[in-house]
């Protein structure tokens, strides 16, 4: 099979591999090309799942695109969700989607901190990792007791572990 050049295909796009074949020299020649459209292809598959979304424009790139956030910025979001949760711990509250009233009113300052440290997605994202590590905890919390339980009982009735 002959491989095709790009000006039969047409633009070249990053599913470009996956349609035609391509020899070492056209991949050499095509290697930039490739790396810069499948880098920006994930980027865009990702902003489009609010991972590069923010609260504040400050972190927008000149050409308008936004900045994917660097160490510092994600250590203020840990730091900030971290805030939030422990005024979470400290009311009750398990739950900050479903008890959102509720939580703004107890954690104002430290949901106003948390949101504006984070994007949204990342927001979206602890919280509801909250909630599911909570109901883990529970289960697995109810689940031993449940096996101690039955272990007692069986040992009531004569097994021995051997």
């Amino acid at each position: 099979m002959k491989p095709v050049n790009d000006e039969a295909m047409g633009k070249f796009d990053h599913v470009g591999l996956a349609r035609r074949h391509m020899t070492g020299t056209e991949l050499k020649q095509h290697l930039p090309n490739l790396i810069f459209t499948r880098y920006t292809f994930l980027y865009d598959i990702l902003n489009a799942m609010g991972w590069f979304s923010s609260s504040s424009d400050s972190n927008k790139a000149s050409d308008g695109g936004r900045i994917a956030p660097d160490r510092t910025s994600r250590q203020k979001c840990w730091e900030g969700r971290d805030r939030f949760f422990a005024c979470l711990d400290n009311n009750d509250i398990i739950d900050s989607v479903k008890g959102d009233k509720e939580a703004r009113k107890k954690c104002a300052k430290e949901i106003a901190e948390f949101e504006s440290a984070c994007s949204t997605a990342w927001v979206k994202y602890f919280k509801e990792k909250r909630v599911m590590e909570y109901n883990r905890d529970k289960t697995i919390e109810r689940i031993k007791k449940e096996d101690a339980a039955t272990v007692t009982d069986l040992k009531s009735q004569g097994w021995s572990q051997k």
